[in-house]
């Protein structure tokens, strides 16, 4: 709820936005998959788009209703929201929750109308920190663990690039822009604050992240995908 955390979206969202409007026009309507109470739905509308969201969390829906956002529960997604009837889908950090990617793509995917474009972002199985981290607990036979920070037990698949353009191209989208790029800092900055436990091995986080996070940055190499891609079919 930090407004500072909120505005940081807000930009990234436009961004993404605005690459996404150089190959795909009119982008007047979105469907957001995975909402949650809304956040995305309500920038999208307060820019001129017409927003639908869909969550399996029914409280979540609730709170996006309550705040005046058109939301439904995943197994209302058919009856409001017919088949090619938006310009785009967006998932923001959902894909990778997913057991099954691939039906859930095919089930959502096809509400976006033939030409249009799908959103999407998820971390980046790529990111050289976590080849590093990773090394490092095997080298260590896991006495060295710093893995916490890059992984989360609520993902269930990683992706690199070259895996996710295939799953793309099995549900019928071409991808048409990729943006390697960092966790919204003023989120993380918060996560890291609120995680500060004292130990050694936690303040070394801390201190390192704001120069790692803007060097990652600045050579295009961070930790989370930006997608834009294109219906073919």
């Amino acid at each position: 709820n930090s407004p500072v955390v909120q505005a940081a979206f807000a930009r990234r969202y436009d961004e993404i936005l605005t690459d996404a409007r150089r190959y795909v026009t009119p982008l007047a309507s979105i469907l957001d998959v995975g909402c949650g109470i809304g956040n995305f739905v309500a920038h999208a509308q307060s820019v001129g788009m017409r927003a639908i969201g869909i969550d399996v969390d029914v409280a979540a829906v609730a709170s996006a209703r309550e705040r005046g956002l058109t939301a439904y529960i995943s197994e209302e997604l058919d009856e409001h929201v017919p088949t090619g009837s938006v310009d785009a889908v967006a998932m923001w950090d959902v894909i990778e929750h997913m057991f099954d990617p691939t039906a859930v793509l095919r089930e959502v995917v096809g509400k976006a109308r033939i030409g249009g474009a799908l959103l999407l972002e998820t971390p980046d199985a790529a990111f050289p920190v976590r080849r590093l981290l990773l090394a490092a607990h095997r080298l260590s036979a896991g006495r060295l663990d710093l893995t916490e920070s890059m992984y989360y037990w609520e993902h269930k698949v990683y992706f690199t690039m070259r895996g996710l353009g295939i799953l793309l191209d099995r549900v019928g989208f071409e991808v048409v822009l990729v943006r390697r790029t960092t966790s919204v800092r003023e989120k993380m900055d918060l996560i890291f604050a609120e995680g500060n436990d004292g130990t050694t091995i936690r303040r070394l986080l801390d201190m390192s992240w704001p120069v790692s996070e803007a060097a990652f940055r600045r050579l295009a190499r961070g930790n989370k995908l930006l997608i834009v891609a294109r219906r073919r079919s």
